[in-house]
């Protein structure tokens, strides 16, 4: 026996998530109604009985009424740990009206599909909080996910990433629903199964959308790192083309009628292209102080050379990350001035205002590029960061 519980995530709340709150409280009052009240009350059993989802003849309400009742106290405790682990996220991302929609649907959508495929009533807040999950899959992949878990008298904990442990928790119902291994388990796989196939492609469409703002470590975006490094490892893998990248005109193949007209070689530009070609080859192997020494050599042999636009991107945020500020603002500038439509230039500019702010002492370049970040920025806690600097830098200045 296997057991994994989350407990917490390394993703910050800094508002009160009271929708969150007020759907975790839901739940908890009608079991405390409908059950424990209702154990010795005939007519709230009978209530619970006609507001459960009845897969054979399911009636419309129900598709929402279910999914605030639940089997027993284990059921109810299960669900609302999930819900407040993960929901806290999504509803300061998104929300509070949004997040609220977004549950029902999850639920209501999860409601559905089990309808499809079973005739037996259902009740719980599972169906909707797996798709909760998958939407915090989704936004926020990346998140460390600190868990308990216990298998038979051994218990330990867990620190995953949200990628990692909610996938595996989506996988591990996929088993158990198109396997043999969850009959006669009396749960609802096929329910968790939609709720978590809605939720992560809401999630999905509401980043493509715009309707919640991007960043460069929502799942979308890890996908189209990792389709551009594929890409460009599969054109690497031609010989040709290596020696083009590293090369440049000299590595073309030429026929005798070129030779003629081929002008000299240039030092200058084959050393700018090497220095590019081997300070994306450092960041990709992990070696930042080799990638960093390299782009400061590329810089100083020229001072508007740059990077591939997601490649310039990941440097700079390594090293901002590993505390090399001037290095990661002289990249942030220069990915600025090069990559002008990147979507979200304004987060850029936020992180760049934050180095000149609180790490190089230069309140001018900061104060410029807070305000400019400021006006574009549709999250409300990074309004309020870039605000709280800009007054930060108001009073230090006078």
């Amino acid at each position: 026996m296997f057991i994994i519980v989350p407990l917490s995530t390394d993703n910050p709340i800094r508002r009160r998530p009271y929708v969150n709150i007020a759907l975790v409280a839901a739940n908890v009052l009608a079991f405390v109604a409908l059950d424990v009240l209702g154990d010795k009350n005939p007519q709230l059993r009978e209530l619970k009985i006609n507001l459960m989802l009845w897969g054979e003849s399911p009636r419309w309400f129900q598709f929402v009424t279910s999914m605030f009742l639940h089997g027993s106290w284990v059921h109810l405790i299960g669900n609302m740990v999930f819900l407040w682990v993960f929901g806290n996220g999504l509803n300061q991302k998104m929300g509070g009206a949004a997040y609220l929609l977004f549950y029902l649907a999850c639920g209501i959508f999860a409601g559905v599909g089990y309808t499809l495929f079973y005739s037996q009533p259902v009740v719980g807040a599972s169906g909707a909080v797996f798709g909760v999950a998958a939407g915090y899959l989704v936004l926020f992949p990346l998140s460390r996910v600190y868990s308990i878990y216990w298998i038979f008298f051994f218990i330990g904990f867990l620190d995953l990433s949200g990628l990692m442990l909610i996938g595996y928790f989506i996988v591990y119902e996929a088993v158990l629903e198109f396997t043999r291994l969850g009959a006669g388990d009396h749960v609802a796989h096929m329910a968790h199964l939609g709720g978590a196939a809605f939720g992560a492609a809401s999630a999905a469409l509401l980043l493509i959308t715009g309707a919640i703002a991007r960043d460069q470590f929502d799942l979308l975006a890890l996908a189209k790192r990792w389709r551009q490094r594929h890409s460009f490892r599969h054109l690497m893998s031609n010989p040709q083309r290596q020696a083009e990248a590293r090369y440049g005109r000299m590595a073309r193949p030429v026929d005798s009628r070129e030779v003629a007209s081929t002008p000299d070689s240039d030092p200058h530009a084959e050393r700018v292209s090497a220095l590019r070609t081997d300070t994306a080859s450092a960041l990709r192997a992990g070696d930042l102080l080799e990638a960093a020494r390299l782009y400061n050599s590329l810089r100083r042999l020229d001072p508007d050379a740059v990077l591939p636009q997601e490649t310039q991107l990941d440097l700079a945020n390594q090293l901002m990350s590993d505390g090399e500020y001037s290095t990661a603002a002289d990249a942030y500038e220069a990915f600025l001035k090069h990559f002008p439509r990147y979507a979200t230039l304004e987060q850029v500019e936020l992180l760049l205002g934050l180095i000149y702010a609180r790490y190089l002492d230069r309140p001018d370049q900061a104060r410029q590029y807070l305000t400019s970040a400021l006006a574009r920025l549709t999250d409300a806690n990074q309004q309020k960061l870039a605000r709280d600097e800009l007054a930060h830098l108001d009073a230090a200045t006078g």
